[in-house]
């Protein structure tokens, strides 16, 4: 017996879970779902500014004031390093020799 997607969208649902009733991304919040543009534009009226909302220019000072001089612990670093390796991050350009130049 097969099981069609709980989305209309016609797609067999392959998973030998019995409680999986979508096919894997299909039941994200809003897949279906129509919104008209007047409800767009105050959604986006609403969400402007709220995580990042513009810095004055005396704010702006005040932070780079507090930054002048921070130096990262070497156990910082190195987790960054590691997870920066984890992630496939390479030298694109030969750096021997370069570690004066940086010191």
């Amino acid at each position: 017996m097969d099981r069609l997607c709980k989305c209309e969208c016609g797609g067999l649902v392959t998973s030998k879970r019995k409680q999986t009733v979508y096919i894997q991304g299909h039941n994200r919040a809003g897949q279906n779902r129509v919104i008209s543009e007047e409800t767009r534009r105050k959604m986006s009226e609403s969400h402007k500014g709220l995580k990042y909302p513009p810095r004055s220019e005396e704010t702006k000072r005040k932070i780079s004031e507090a930054r002048k001089g921070f130096k990262p612990s070497p156990e910082s670093i190195e987790k960054r390093t590691q997870t920066r390796r984890a992630n496939g991050f390479h030298h694109s350009i030969d750096v021997e020799g370069l570690e004066s130049f940086f010191a």
